[in-house]
């Protein structure tokens, strides 16, 4: 009977500590899934503000730069001192440029970038801008290597047209380390419900808890947080499409590591 009675007493402990840990499994699982929809919605809203800026500051040079020509001819010296200006005061971008059609350069803010060759990227857009002079939409190039940095960076394009110059494109570089700079703070909530003392042992260092990455539609790595030195530039097997296009978070098998994660995307206006 003692036998008996303490069997039953540690199958019910047993059946109580199960239950208790998958229920603690599934809210576990439940907040995890929230903190990744909450920081997805963080970084669309984020990049959307930081390339909207950038985008706004493109459109507004036409009419800068016309009030700095008044009546006469705008030359390249006016057009990079305001350049310089506006480039001084924003740091959404580290460089403004404003290209001929051809892809010379017609003024631009830093002077290391007159001095060096164009990228071949950059060369492509102004052989298509004209296309995009229609449209009047702004285009993302890159990632490339900023030839006089050596840096990765992506250029946000924008055709426009300046009265008594014609036709140009508008350029702004962005370092994308600026980038990862201003994510930054949102990927310091990765530490979600783990102790300081377990999210600091070398099996969670080596494998990060939450992963931030910018792609496009095909795939291609823009930008990530932390940075992938060895995926930037280069298209994922499985690209985001595959995710629900709202937001919401499933469990799916990593792009980075081999291993089951959760995983939300959301579709930014560039």
């Amino acid at each position: 009977m003692v036998l008996l009675v303490t069997g039953l007493l540690l199958l019910g402990l047993t059946g109580g500590v199960a239950l208790l840990l998958e229920r603690l499994r599934q809210d576990a699982s439940s907040d995890a899934a929230s903190s990744v929809q909450r920081v997805v919605r963080v970084v669309e809203s984020t990049l959307n503000r930081h390339f909207l800026l950038i985008d706004s500051t493109l459109a507004g040079l036409p009419a800068i730069l016309s009030q700095v020509a008044g009546d006469g001819p705008l030359g390249p010296a006016a057009a990079t001192r305001l350049l310089r200006e506006i480039n001084f005061q924003n740091f959404a971008f580290s460089d403004l440029l404003l290209l001929h059609p051809d892809g010379s350069s017609f003024a631009t803010a830093l002077a290391a970038s007159r001095q060096q060759t164009l990228s071949l990227e950059l060369r492509l857009a102004s052989d298509t801008y004209r296309q995009r002079a229609v449209q009047g939409a702004a285009h993302i190039i890159g990632p490339v290597r900023d030839p006089p940095t050596g840096e990765w960076a992506l250029f946000v394009t924008r055709p426009i047209a300046v009265p008594g110059v014609g036709s140009l494109l508008a350029v702004a570089e962005i370092p994308v380390r600026l980038i990862t700079a201003t994510l930054a703070p949102i990927g310091e909530t990765s530490g979600l419900g783990i102790s300081p003392k377990l999210r600091n042992s070398p099996r969670l260092r080596n494998s990060p808890e939450l992963r931030i990455s910018i792609e496009r539609a095909d795939g291609q790595v823009l930008s990530s947080l932390p940075h992938d030195e060895t995926r930037i530039g280069r298209r994922l097997e499985r690209n985001a499409a595959t995710l629900p296009a709202d937001g919401t978070a499933i469990t799916m098998q990593g792009r980075y590591e081999n291993a089951p994660v959760i995983a939300a995307a959301r579709a930014t206006l560039y």
